[in-house]
């Protein structure tokens, strides 16, 4: 594990204008609440976190030369630093991705490998990252492959700083949403410390750059992603460890609704989805506002697709069957159209509880011998067309013979079950 910064170094701004010096204006950094003079904001970093292993990204005219020359201290070579120089100053916006220039004064071509700049800095293994300037979609691509590639560099567990102060054009963008990937989505179990960001243009009137962390920006993501997840899928995990302590009965409702839909447990989910949305409306008025905003479209999901209403069992089931199949859920979605079949039926024949399971058997059973107490039309899908067949080959994984050629090919059992759903509708109004 090492603490690792991640940080953009850009061009820098010349002292007195002198190009050939290589100097750099010193700027006052506030860390943390403690003061630190650096020539960029990497250099007050290091020393503020004690980091010990940093990855510089930039382009091939950013001020390479100045960081060899800081990190190199003693063992600076005059020959190399000014090689650096004279590359930054013959590079451009069309040149490769390596530090090669060309002499002005000779017109000799002259190359520092990047090795000698990652042998200076702090720690073991660090590493610099070329990229491009970002001017259009092509260069933009190229830039999140070698910024997402960063990854490679790290190793489990990490402690991550990253710092946008230096970054320009699309690049702080392109950082960010990385961030967001490595965390959510890399098996390194990378801990993301800070997001930081030096504010250099008010330290004319306060006297220093505030550097300040932006990991609240990370915080709205988890946000955005636990919204998404509740209102497309029914889980709302995410959004349940994000809300803080006073809304503890917010958060068993979304667990419990979570935990029924992950176990497509359709006999409870009426009442949960009920009883999260009735304490949603009790406590909306004092909800943090990216809270709010993040539940409210799962509500207004669950309300506009009849999942809200646990006053018949099968209405809910049938909603349920079409919601799923909306969300391309098509396992979830025959099980649950089965079953809002069979529910009812037990609505329509007298002395059947629509909860029992002895009933709910002997009413199946009615359905598969076509009993005439069966409502008109049941059967031909059920078991004619092999609703029921369907369902049981996908929910136990049987290949048996399901005896339809369209169910073949790769949209078929997904068109079938659309038929089934708009003929069931006809039949159970």
């Amino acid at each position: 594990m090492a603490r690792v910064l991640i940080s953009f170094l850009g061009t820098g701004k010349m002292k007195d204008g002198d190009n050939a010096k290589g100097e750099y204006e010193f700027a006052n950094y506030q860390i943390d609440k403690k003061p630190y003079k650096a020539a960029f904001i990497a250099d007050a970093l290091i020393k503020a976190y004690s980091i010990n292993k940093v990855i510089l990204i930039g382009t091939v005219k950013s001020m390479w030369d100045e960081v060899y020359a800081n990190f190199a201290s003693d063992d600076l070579d005059s020959d190399i630093w000014e090689k650096l120089q004279k590359i930054r100053q013959s590079v451009s916006h069309e040149s490769e991705l390596v530090l090669k220039g060309i002499d002005n004064e000779t017109g000799v071509e002259i190359e520092v490998p990047k090795e000698v700049i990652e042998n200076v800095l702090p720690g073991n293994d660090s590493k610099i990252v070329f990229i491009k300037y970002g001017l259009d979609d092509a260069e933009v691509d190229d830039n999140i492959s070698k910024i997402l590639g960063i990854e490679d560099f790290l190793n489990e567990n990490d402690e991550i700083y990253f710092d946008i102060t230096h970054g320009f054009r699309s690049l702080p963008m392109v950082l960010m949403n990385c961030i967001i990937y490595l965390q959510n989505v890399s098996n390194k179990k990378l801990s993301i410390q800070k997001i930081t960001y030096g504010n250099l243009d008010v330290s004319s009137e306060l006297g220093y750059a505030p550097v300040i962390d932006l990991r609240k920006l990370i915080n709205l993501s988890d946000w955005i992603n636990g919204a998404y997840a509740f209102k497309e899928f029914g889980k709302g995990y995410q959004i349940a460890k994000l809300l803080d302590e006073r809304f503890a009965e917010i958060n068993r409702r979304i667990n419990n609704l979570s935990d029924l839909m992950s176990l497509n447990y359709i006999y409870e989910l009426p009442k949960a989805i009920k009883e999260f949305i009735d304490i949603y409306k009790l406590e909306e008025h004092r909800l943090p506002l990216r809270a709010k905003m993040s539940l409210k479209p799962a509500v207004d999901e669950f309300a506009n697709n009849g999942l809200n209403n646990s006053s018949t069992l099968w209405r809910l089931q049938y909603n349920l069957a079409n919601w799923y199949f909306g969300k391309n859920n098509y396992i979830a979605s025959y099980i649950t159209l089965a079953e809002s079949v069979i529910s009812y039926c037990c609505t329509k024949i007298g002395g059947k509880d629509v909860n029992k399971k002895e009933d709910r058997d002997n009413v199946k059973q009615m359905v598969i011998n076509n009993d005439s107490s069966i409502p008109k039309g049941i059967y031909n899908i059920y078991e004619v067309k092999k609703l029921r067949e369907i369902r049981n080959s996908l929910a136990h994984n049987i290949n048996g013979d399901i005896g339809y050629a369209e169910l073949e090919d790769d949209n078929g059992i997904n068109r079938q079950l659309k038929k089934f759903i708009d003929d069931l509708a006809n039949i159970m109004k």
